[in-house]
């Protein structure tokens, strides 16, 4: 999916965008995850996408990395938060400062007694 706002897509756009990203991205794993562009979405597309096989999936954790220019702010915000089944949200393309974040949070993750996992992983577990 783009991280095109989807509450503004129409119903054919949003079809074509889920269907354009199984082209792109094979589809791996036990469940077909996706999240709405701009975290905001229509009980309709929720709908649509559910026929389509997939779950829609929110984070719990989102500080606009895309907007804030220091990760050393995203990662203090995002400790500041962490907990049980938390769900940090991150995004590729910020010149490099997701993975100075990413080099910021988790050693300080597993020093709390955290496990990162995949979204898959944590909806098997009981939180």
């Amino acid at each position: 999916m783009s991280n095109r706002f989807t509450i503004f897509m129409g119903r054919d756009q949003f079809r074509r965008q889920l269907k354009d990203f199984e082209k792109i991205v094979p589809i791996t794993g036990k469940s077909k995850l996706f999240r709405p562009g701009g975290g905001f979405i229509f009980d309709w597309q929720v709908e649509m996408a559910e026929k389509m096989g997939y779950k829609c999936c929110l984070g719990t954790l989102y500080y606009s990395d895309m907007q804030l220019k220091s990760p050393s702010i995203v990662a203090t915000l995002t400790m500041m938060n962490l907990g049980p089944g938390k769900i940090i949200i991150l995004h590729d393309g910020s010149k490099g400062r997701t993975v100075e974040t990413l080099e910021k949070i988790l050693p300080r993750i597993k020093a709390r007694g955290y496990k990162v996992v995949t979204i898959s992983e944590l909806l098997e577990l009981e939180i």
